[in-house]
């Protein structure tokens, strides 16, 4: 239940995405529809490339530690969305967070699969795939309201800051998970 909550709450961060960069980068002055194409098609870009260094980092992090460094990579790529007054620093920013999503996804269906009986994986990939698409539907009732009232610069920046918060959760676990192991 766990994973299904933690991938609900990263797709409405990742979804702000796709949903909001054309209206950010309308904010900071750069109207241009097609740079805020090419801006989302650096996240995903990114995040295929990175997606190919998962079975890697597996291998020597662990689930615990590749969601800390993942939920650390994508913080911190919203904070610099959140500052950036630039197409540059939203492109830098863009390449820079979506490393995150390259490898979230195999890693949280990796857990899933694994604490899951073979009897039981397809419903627990149902539930991972309906907690995506929950997360997607409702990513614009979180951003809009927060971009209407604050700007959207304070939405990515606040969502990096809770994005952060999640990320030392992760390395709590893994300091954990190494000190009983030795």
């Amino acid at each position: 239940m766990l994973l299904y909550l933690l991938s609900f709450v990263c797709m409405i961060a990742l979804f702000m995405i796709p949903s909001q960069t054309q209206f950010f980068l309308l904010e900071i002055g750069i109207p241009d529809p097609t740079r805020a194409g090419i801006a989302v098609g650096i996240f995903n870009f990114s995040a295929g490339v990175t997606s190919l260094a998962f079975p890697w980092l597996h291998r020597r992090l662990g689930t615990n530690a590749i969601f800390a460094l993942m939920f650390g990579t994508v913080g911190f790529g919203y904070l610099m969305i959140g500052e950036s007054d630039t197409y540059l620093d939203v492109a830098v920013a863009m390449a820079f967070g979506g490393m995150s999503m390259g490898v979230f996804l195999p890693n949280v269906n990796l857990a899933i699969i694994s604490s899951a009986s073979v009897a039981a994986r397809g419903r627990a990939l149902g539930g991972l795939t309906t907690s995506f698409y929950f997360g997607q539907f409702l990513s614009p009732f979180y951003s809009v309201p927060i971009g209407l009232a604050f700007g959207l610069a304070f939405a990515f920046f606040a969502t990096g800051l809770w994005l952060l918060a999640i990320a030392v959760m992760f390395i709590v676990l893994t300091a954990l998970e190494g000190m009983r192991r030795s």
